[in-house]
């Protein structure tokens, strides 16, 4: 008997002699039962159904005609049927990728083989060599490697293990990923040196002002070939590590800097020259401010909103060969403007580098844009993606245009190993806490105008004033009062903060002042925009 698929379909009989018929390898509906009669064991080319000695026991059924299936009942099920029977119940078999283990150039990638309890299994993987399969004493499962994954599919697939095991491959889009990836990891010189050996092109003004783990982080980049996610968290100086990148492949400019706004986009100029000292001028940093693009400068800055209006009117940015995203995580949505504008300059980059603070989303099929983007060839399609770690289900109510539910999730640990193999770098403040700067705290006093004075001392002598009554109150009095006291104490909260608005206006003046020393003349008017 045939399943839908065109493969034989697989039998299973229940303790009530009833056998029921479904494809093997659990891709189609097939679905079909039947009652079933013993008979002798005198019929060896009918094979063997063996249930339990618990069932056997239930059943009462003498052990000698126990487990064979009448033919004509099950000839009744299809003109050309051809029936599997095997012993027993067959196991559910599973395989995940389970790390990647560098050692110097070469690359090996690890695959977990789930399965039950089954002997033949056990045995075929025995047989391997140690390099190549072994056991995990401490999470009690088997690894193989990539190279012979194939061959243990093959041999599982084949008719001595068809009764046996049902076999839940890989879709085809990792085995074929995870090998194009380990190819191109061994042509890359980088990928064999240590983050020493690694040579930055950096000034040696930028070395004197970033931390060992955000050259790191440069260094991750450059050795996944230009592209990646920096993760790091809110705090941790993503921005020096993305200059940074840019300085090295600085060979290859222009460079474009996507960004969520135009504010943002002159903070990105001010940290630009910070850090790239006298290595560009005034003029070669370009803010794209209209709709009509002019491709001046060695770094072009551009909003996400800006964006969509110059690739409205023109094609002028697609001729970038370094790319960089800020806030990537507001690319999440694919159909969103900002996905169509900014991936495909990510994708048809030579370096293509996004930053986020926050990378974690709340579905993973909110990843696939960054994926896609930053690994092109690995996550190509967007079903494939889905399928593997979206728990994707057929709906008739379903959230995108397929009608796939694709909202759940599915091999999050899988995921995980993926993006931070290859693309995405995260460090928390807690584990880059020793290469932090010890915080800089200074108290500056203010001086409150003649009006506030006067206020803020009739506050406190109010306050006072209860504060030495209290002392000569009882349990009861000071229950009574209380909410008076709590009423004087905010009021004096209150007048001694606003006391120091005007100090605290005048002071990020200056420090705007000292800030305009030596920028541009668009940085001016925008901090003097900010100070009025």
């Amino acid at each position: 008997m045939n399943c839908y698929c065109g493969i034989n379909a697989v039998s299973r009989v229940n303790v009530k002699n009833q056998a029921s018929f479904y494809c093997a390898k659990g891709k189609c509906s097939f679905y079909k039962e039947a009652q079933t009669s013993y008979l002798p064991r005198t019929l060896p080319n009918m094979g063997q159904i063996i249930p339990s000695i618990q069932q056997q026991h239930h059943q009462n059924v003498p052990s000698s005609t126990i487990g064979v299936m009448n033919t004509s009942t099950v000839s009744t099920l299809g003109h050309n049927s051809n029936v599997v029977i095997h012993k027993g119940s067959p196991v559910d078999l599973s395989f995940s990728i389970y790390n990647f283990e560098h050692n110097n150039s070469e690359l090996c990638i690890w695959i977990s083989v789930s399965f039950g309890y089954q002997p033949p299994i056990t045995k075929v993987l025995e047989s391997y060599t140690e390099k190549n399969a072994k056991y995990n004493p401490r999470s009690k499962i088997w690894i193989i490697l990539l190279d012979v994954y194939e061959k243990f599919v093959s041999t599982l697939l084949s008719d001595q293990f068809k009764n046996i095991v049902r076999v839940k491959e890989l879709p085809r889009f990792l085995p074929k990923g995870l090998k194009w990836y380990r190819e191109i990891h061994h042509k890359m010189r980088e990928v064999s040196q240590s983050n020493e050996e690694i040579e930055l092109k950096l000034t040696e003004h930028f070395y004197d002002m970033v931390l060992p783990y955000q050259l790191e982080g440069i260094r991750f980049i450059i050795r996944h070939h230009g592209r990646g996610l920096i993760a790091d968290e809110m705090g941790c100086g993503k921005t020096c590590q993305v200059i940074g990148v840019l300085m090295h492949y600085r060979h290859l400019w222009p460079a474009l800097i996507i960004v969520p706004s135009e504010m943002v986009a002159n903070q990105w100029r001010k940290e630009l020259f910070k850090f790239m000292g006298n290595l560009i001028k005034d003029e070669d940093v370009h803010i794209v401010k209209s709709g009509t693009h002019d491709a001046k400068g060695k770094i072009c800055l551009i909003s996400y909103s800006m964006l969509d209006r110059v690739n409205a009117k023109n094609n002028t940015l697609q001729g970038y060969k370094v790319v960089a995203c800020d806030e990537a995580h507001s690319l999440k949505n694919t159909d969103s403007k900002k996905a169509q504008n900014a991936i495909p300059l990510l994708k048809k980059a030579d370096v293509a580098v996004c930053i986020t603070g926050t990378p974690q989303p709340n579905r993973p099929k909110e990843l696939y844009a960054l994926c896609n983007a930053l690994a092109p060839k690995f996550f190509s399609n967007y079903d494939d993606f889905t399928g593997r770690y979206c728990d994707r289900k057929l709906t008739c109510r379903g959230r995108d245009k397929s009608g796939w539910d694709v909202d759940g999730s599915s091999n999050e640990d899988e995921l995980s190993k993926l993006l931070s193999e290859m693309i995405m770098i995260r460090r928390m403040k807690a584990t880059v806490l020793n290469d932090l700067p010890i915080k800089d705290r200074v108290h500056i006093y203010v001086e409150p105008d003649e009006g506030m004075k006067i206020e803020l001392q009739a506050s406190k002598s109010t306050f006072d004033e209860l504060k030495k009554k209290a002392n000569s109150w009882n349990e009861n009095e000071r229950m009574r009062k209380q909410n008076e006291i709590d009423a004087a104490t905010t009021r004096l909260w209150t007048v001694t903060g606003r006391a120091k608005i005007g100090g605290i206006i005048k002071e990020i003046k200056r420090l705007l002042h000292d800030a305009q020393i030596g920028r541009g003349e668009d940085e001016v008017a925008h901090n003097q925009a900010l100070a009025n």
